[in-house]
């Protein structure tokens, strides 16, 4: 390794989620980096594995060996990497004056010694993990995540995420104490960009700026194996439909007791829209889980897949097949850009479908769906359940089933620009970073 060689240390990503979106967040940043600076020394912070190791990445033709680290939120205070183990040593590390104390403070700790090694730190939050939506214990883990980052004193910018909604006060105080410290902070909707600007206020010195989804630049990998999905078959004479159905929708939310605000019955809309699409003749619907648990956990998509297709009469699951294979996000991004036309409820199932020109529908539960539809010039194909009845729903995915030619072309005008934007957030990431 020549001394001279970019460092950049990447959290908020994981491979360890059984979450796609979440996966293939951290491919597409890697790729991203990799493009911009093929020798860039990456390694990856994770909040996820219980144990550290080193993932292999394939980039352009050559494996690029990218050590994980771990961080643990375990009753054992005293692991030397919990995350308040770490915390405390960031800062007495600054309080310290001693050179070769401070050694010592690092020494043997490979989190921390990658965080005060690096030329600059990129958050993700994986994607939309950045607010109290979720309940306390993943908004206080998410505080916890940023307070790491910012004991260092190393630049942190927060790559293009969801940032917010906060609901409560102490949500909002922990958002802008961590945000003010940022270099920059891009938000992937116009929405959350307002709200960011608003929570920092006009004086906090922060660039916040508005940037795609950085899983556009995810690129497809063909997987062995899809002659039972019928994906094989080149002259398959349907119009192959592939519907995301959400586990945690299904289920209720972590509370199971309609979390998200639902003003309707999720189960029985995602039925009814199957039925809508199956009832045209050259139809087949191809159901896709985009996050992989244990069957029957409250998250599992391939559970409420199951769940769903059940409730099917014979002739329509005749129709209807469901993909079982555990595919990375690259392989299930091939497997969705085989459909003619895509209905999701989860975001990265949706933006591996519009990535590659393919009309979808967002089945709403936040305003992320909004704003990264929206980036795309197809905000209208957001169909949220929180504010609209069953009927709405079912007419904006009938409506877009109609006019998906006519979508695809204006799609396809604006991925350009898109993902030359995503591009320039690395292209500046890797710009503006201090070589020591």
């Amino acid at each position: 390794m020549t001394a001279d060689r970019m460092r950049v240390v990447l959290t908020g990503a994981s491979y360890a989620t059984g979450n796609l979106g979440v996966s293939a967040l951290a491919e597409a940043t890697l790729q991203g980096i990799l493009d911009q600076d093929p020798d860039a020394c990456i390694s990856i912070v994770d909040m996820c594995v219980r144990e550290s190791g080193k993932a292999v990445f394939h980039h352009r033709g050559r494996d690029v060996l990218i050590p994980v680290l771990s961080v643990r939120y375990s009753k054992n205070l005293f692991q030397s990497n919990h995350i308040l183990n770490l915390i405390a040593r960031a800062f007495f590390w600054r309080l310290v004056p001693l050179p070769g104390w401070r050694a010592r403070l690092l020494s043997g700790n490979p989190v921390l010694r990658s965080l005060f090694d690096a030329d600059v730190i990129a958050d993700l939050s994986g994607g939309d993990s950045f607010t109290d939506i979720y309940g306390p214990t993943r908004g206080v883990c998410q505080v916890l995540s940023k307070l790491l980052l910012l004991s260092t004193t190393k630049e942190v910018v927060f790559l293009p995420q969801t940032v917010g909604p906060f609901r409560s006060r102490v949500g909002r105080w922990l958002a802008r104490f961590a945000l003010k410290r940022a270099r920059v902070v891009y938000s992937r909707d116009f929405e959350g960009l307002e709200d960011t600007r608003r929570l920092l206020g006009s004086r906090s010195g922060v660039r916040i700026e508005y940037a795609p989804d950085v899983a556009l630049l995810l690129e497809s990998k063909r997987p062995g194996g899809l002659e039972h999905l019928g994906l094989a078959d080149e002259h398959r004479s349907s119009v192959l439909v592939g519907v995301n159905v959400n586990g945690l929708l299904l289920n209720g939310g972590y509370s199971r007791n309609n979390q998200f605000g639902l003003r309707l019955d999720y189960r029985s809309v995602v039925v009814e829209l199957l039925k809508v699409l199956l009832k045209e003749s050259n139809v087949s619907v191809l159901l896709i889980p985009h996050v992989r648990t244990k069957a029957g956990h409250i998250e599992d998509d391939l559970s409420a897949c199951e769940s769903v297709w059940h409730e099917l009469a014979e002739e329509e699951r005749m129709r209807t097949v469901t993909v079982r294979d555990g595919f990375g996000p690259g392989e299930m991004r091939y497997v969705i850009g085989q459909c003619g036309f895509f209905v999701g409820s989860r975001l990265h199932s949706c933006i591996a479908a519009l990535s590659q020109g393919i009309p979808a529908v967002g089945i709403a539960y936040s305003r992320k769906f909004r704003g990264v539809f929206e980036s795309l010039g197809v905000g209208a194909l957001v169909a949220d359940p929180r504010t609209m009845t069953k009927r709405e729903i079912l007419e904006i995915v009938r409506q877009a089933f109609q006019e998906r030619e006519s979508i695809r072309t204006g799609l396809l005008e604006s991925l350009s620009a898109a993902k030359a934007k995503v591009r320039g957030v690395f292209r500046e990431l890797l710009g503006n970073g201090l070589h020591s």
